[in-house]
Formats: structure tokens, C-alpha cells, sequence
């Protein structure tokens, strides 16, 4: 995914949000399809706020929360917590390299602070600012927190227990903003879909319920600690009994994301740009260089050309 795709994500965002609400797209602002160029998504977002009213676009964002499963949005709320969740949309923005970031400072287990920038170049625009605060808030409810407050920095209330408090956004800076919730029991949108390895691979017990774990949610950013932890065993017991059995902690996190990776590839339903983030690579070259090195093809070619001959397919740790 670049940033044409995941402009077009946004817009595809916005004007199902209006349709949903039964409001027409601005004339000559519409600007569907696989790929959007900044100007128009700009262009959209500004004639969107325009005969709607800016709080518009923070609906429009919010809508993430009621739209249907797709792997994208599962990997981002299924985090164990309403802070990693948040956490997972800044690792997208690095992911598909946008040329904006939101900059999230915890406050604990029921807050951020968050600021939308760019790391270089223009910063975003205002309606940007206000459709992605909207996007954090929705990802917050549909990872199942209940009271979700999103909030200037002068403490001027945008939404409150989920809605609008105002329809006109004040004037003044938008790209500064408060998020809080009460955490909440997660129920991410649609069913999990998790691969897993069979039974027996002969990789060894340890190997293969560790590769189960981290299979469970590749998008973690998985530690020694923690899976050891949630295996029942210490650290050191964990990585003694890997190595026992002819294997590491990072060797078993590298094949679980190639194994998920693989599995994703062979449903031509979820976007190549974005099989790598979902299972857990840090960014588009970084998938592509480690997937071919440990099968032999790079992802493209794996989907057209190995996939409808080797069923069977399954890389070694």
C-alpha cells in the first residue's frame, strides 16, 4: 500500500459515511477508485465540510467502527489493549509511508494525546486533521471501548460517549486533540480468521504451540516475556526449549509472519499492499525481501504463480 492507496482508503471511508446517512457527494468532489492523488482527497474533505459542516468529517471517520470485517480493520482491534490499538495505526502510517503521523503520547489506560504531523514537508491540512481524529475514535469503539471522548486541546468536547457534542467545529488549531474511554471487553467487527499449523509438524511441541500463539495476532509486536508468559514458563525455560528443539524465539515470529503472510496470499480478496502489515512486517520492502527469502518467490509471484500448483506449500523455520 502507498499513499494513493491508503488516500483512497480514506475517501472510500468518507463517502460511504455519506451514503450511509443518505447525503449525496458534493458535486465535483467525487473521486472513487483504487488509487487517489493527495489533491483530490483534499479537494473532497474540503467540499464535504463545506455543505456538510466539518463535524461531518469526523462521522465520516468514525464509520470505521461499523464497517464490515475485513483483515485490515480485525488486525488493528483485535489489540489486546484500547493504547496498542491506537499504537497499530501508527505503525500502518510508517507501513504504507504517509507522508503524516499521529504522534500518540499515553497518559495511562484511559487517555492519549495525540498530534497529527508530518514528519517533513507540509503539515496535514485541517480536515485531515479532524477525519483522522474521527478514524481513532471509531477504532476505539470497535475495539470495544465504551464512553469514547475525543476532545481539543483547550478541552473543547467534539464527541462524548461516542457522539457529536457540536455540529460546528470551533475555530483554531484541530491537529492537537485528547482521546479518552473506560475500557471495554474488545468485540472487533466479524470473526477472527487465524491461521494455524497442523497439529503435528515435527518442529517439536514447544515450537509448535509457540507458533500458535504468535499466529493468533501477527501484528503484535510479540517479546520473549510475553509469549514465554503466556505459555506458562519463564523467559529463559522458553527460549532453553526452543533451542532444545532446534530453534529461536525470532525464528519462530519470522515463520509465524510467513505462514500468516502465505495464508493472506492465497485469498485474492485481501489486497497485496497490504499482506504485510497484517502479518506483522514493518514495512512493504521489508516483507517482500524476508517472504522470497524464506520461500523462494516474492509475494506477487507466490499469489499468481504458486499458489494454484502448491497447496501444500509450507515454509521451514
Amino acid at each position: 500500500m502507498d499513499e494513493g492507496h491508503s488516500s483512497a482508503a480514506m475517501v472510500a471511508l468518507v463517502i460511504a459515511s455519506l451514503r450511509r446517512r443518505g447525503l449525496p457527494v458534493p458535486d465535483g468532489a467525487r473521486c472513487e477508485g483504487p488509487r487517489v492523488t493527495l489533491s483530490d482527497k483534499r479537494r473532497l474533505l474540503a467540499a464535504v465540510a463545506a455543505a456538510y459542516g466539518e463535524s461531518a468529517l469526523i462521522l465520516a471517520g468514525q464509520a470505521v467502527a461499523g464497517g464490515p470485517f475485513d483483515p485490515l480493520g480485525h488486525a488493528l482491534t483485535s489489540a489486546p489493549t484500547p493504547v496498542e490499538c491506537l499504537a497499530r495505526w501508527g505503525r500502518l502510517e510508517r507501513y504504507v509511508h504517509s507522508r503524516h503521523r499521529t504522534i500518540i503520547t499515553a497518559e495511562g489506560s484511559r487517555g492519549v494525546h495525540v498530534r497529527h504531523s508530518a514528519p517533513a514537508g507540509a503539515p496535514p491540512v485541517r480536515h485531515e486533521s479532524l477525519l483522522v481524529a474521527g478514524v481513532l475514535a471509531g477504532l476505539l469503539s470497535a475495539q470495544g471501548c465504551a464512553s469514547v471522548r475525543l476532545s481539543l486541546t483547550d478541552g473543547t468536547a467534539l464527541l462524548d460517549h461516542g457522539q457529536l457534542t457540536t455540529g460546528h467545529v470551533p475555530p483554531g488549531p484541530v491537529d492537537r486533540f485528547r482521546l479518552a474511554w473506560i475500557p471495554g471487553t474488545a468485540h472487533p467487527p466479524g470473526e477472527p480468521r487465524h491461521p494455524a499449523p497442523p497439529p503435528e509438524t515435527g518442529r517439536g511441541p514447544v515450537t509448535d504451540a509457540a507458533l500458535r500463539r504468535v499466529l493468533t495476532d501477527t501484528t503484535r509486536r510479540w517479546t520473549v516475556r510475553e509469549l514465554a508468559t503466556a505459555g506458562g514458563m519463564s523467559a529463559r525455560t522458553l527460549q532453553r526449549r526452543l533451542h532444545e528443539e532446534g530453534n529461536s524465539f525470532s525464528s519462530v515470529v519470522a515463520t509465524a509472519r510467513v505462514i500468516h503472510a502465505s495464508t493472506l496470499l492465497a485469498n485474492p480478496d485481501v489486497p497485496l499492499s497490504t499482506v504485510g502489515f497484517l502479518a506483522g512486517y514493518a514495512d512493504g520492502p521489508h516483507f517482500a525481501r524476508e517472504f522470497a527469502r524464506r520461500t523462494g518467490a516474492s509475494p506477487g509471484r507466490y499469489r499468481t504463480v504458486i499458489i494454484p500448483t502448491e497447496t501444500d506449500h509450507e515454509p521451514s523455520l
